[in-house]
């Protein structure tokens, strides 16, 4: 499967904000998935720019009311409704989406590319979706996506502090939400029993253990256990009894209480030693 471009950047340019916070994460296929928060204390910011046609999706997760905006698909003017604060919108890049933005706005933007989408299935070995079921521009409460984007906003404010791990972790989670709440898809049973082999889960901690900064990401720790991330994370946490992200907190906790220990190395020094980094202010 091809790289797809990075949409971060393009989010940002389309909406005329450059400099928003961005975060972004690569599946184990190099697909690239990119969450953007948009903000706007004024009104009447004014039309986003064209958004290429593409075979991906745009949600956009309301971090306060969006009571009316107009909107376009391709040339044709098409309703909206109000999009209260923790409600989502989806819409289909293949549509050529447009919006004039009336009102002060904040929200998360989640660009995911189809491919993505796929890569979910084929991992899980079930038939790829054709594509996600939503009307644009129309408000569905999901408290899973509003749960997901809510663990997300710290990482907006100290990204230095947010793991690899940890973020593709959220994606995937996110990924397959989608493919299964608005895409159908269907699970078989059998991926959700068992757990790690003794080798995966000895070469797992290995792979954690040496890259306490974090910047070692979900993929290429299944992709090293011949598992698909998913089922990777979901095997490592029955057999651990802690997902990946809080077996590596727990690993860099107990380095730092074995350097404070054993070494007089500045607590500072210690902290960034062990992934914990220290915010200068």
């Amino acid at each position: 499967m091809a790289i797809i471009e990075n949409r971060g950047p393009q989010i940002q340019s389309q909406f005329r904000l450059d400099g928003a916070p961005m975060l972004d994460a690569r599946t184990r296929r190099n697909v690239q998935c990119s969450v953007v928060r948009l903000r706007m204390d004024r009104p009447n910011h004014g039309l986003t720019d064209p958004i290429p046609r593409s075979d991906g999706y745009y949600l956009g997760l309301q971090l306060r009311d969006q009571p009316r905006q107009q909107t376009w698909l391709g040339s044709r003017s098409v309703p909206s409704t109000p999009l209260p604060s923790g409600t989502i919108s989806i819409v289909h890049l293949e549509l050529e989406p447009k919006v004039n933005l009336l009102c002060p706005f904040d929200l998360l933007v989640f660009s995911i590319p189809h491919s993505a989408l796929d890569e979910v299935a084929d991992d899980h070995g079930v038939q790829r979706i054709g594509s996600l079921a939503s009307r644009p521009f129309t408000a569905i409460e999901d408290p899973i996506v509003k749960n997901l984007g809510s663990c997300l906003l710290p990482a907006f404010e100290n990204p230095e502090r947010v793991s690899t791990l940890y973020l593709s972790h959220m994606l995937m989670a996110f990924n397959v939400h989608l493919a299964h709440t608005y895409g159908g898809m269907r699970l078989g049973e059998q991926w959700f029993r068992g757990g790690l082999a003794p080798w995966q889960e000895r070469l797992a901690k290995e792979l954690i253990s040496s890259h306490l900064e974090g910047n070692i990401s979900l993929s290429r720790i299944a992709s090293a256990c011949k598992l698909s991330p998913s089922h990777f994370a979901r095997a490592f946490k029955q057999s651990v009894g802690q997902s990946p992200h809080q077996w590596l907190l727990a690993r860099r906790i107990d380095r730092a209480k074995h350097l404070m220990l054993t070494s007089r190395m500045p607590l500072a020094d210690i902290a960034t030693a062990c992934g914990f980094p220290i915010r200068v202010t």
